[in-house]
């Protein structure tokens, strides 16, 4: 792991945690099979916010989205394909319940920032 400004990792007081899709394998249509998430990074130094929250209101349906931005330190090995199962204070208490897919991630100077988007179900 590289090292990170002083700024930006001071702001990381939360732990993620990380799950990374174990499938390699393809049906027999050739598409992939079902993602089987396994632990990849456990309590990886996060901070999880906000970013923006509006409420959308479509004839008669009405929705709240939410912009929720990740970030952590520079080097972290994390993709796309990987999703955020929980994130928790420094006692382990959980701040943020996942699973939120990783949608972008931006390569700042001093940390990684990350796109979420809550999974439904």
């Amino acid at each position: 792991m590289s090292v990170v400004g002083s700024r930006a990792r001071t702001l990381m007081t939360m732990r993620a945690d990380i799950e990374r899709d174990g499938t390699a394998t393809t049906d027999a249509y050739g598409h992939p099979d079902a993602p089987v998430y396994a632990s990849h990074l456990t309590g990886l130094a996060s901070r999880v916010y906000s970013k923006r929250r509006q409420e959308v209101v479509d004839g008669r349906k009405e929705a709240m989205v939410e912009e929720i931005r990740m970030m952590v330190p520079v080097g972290t090995d994390i993709t796309e394909l990987d999703r955020v199962a929980n994130v928790k204070d420094r006692l382990g208490v959980v701040i943020w319940a996942g699973p939120m897919n990783i949608r972008a991630i931006q390569h700042k100077h001093t940390h990684l920032e990350m796109e979420l988007q809550r999974v439904k179900s």
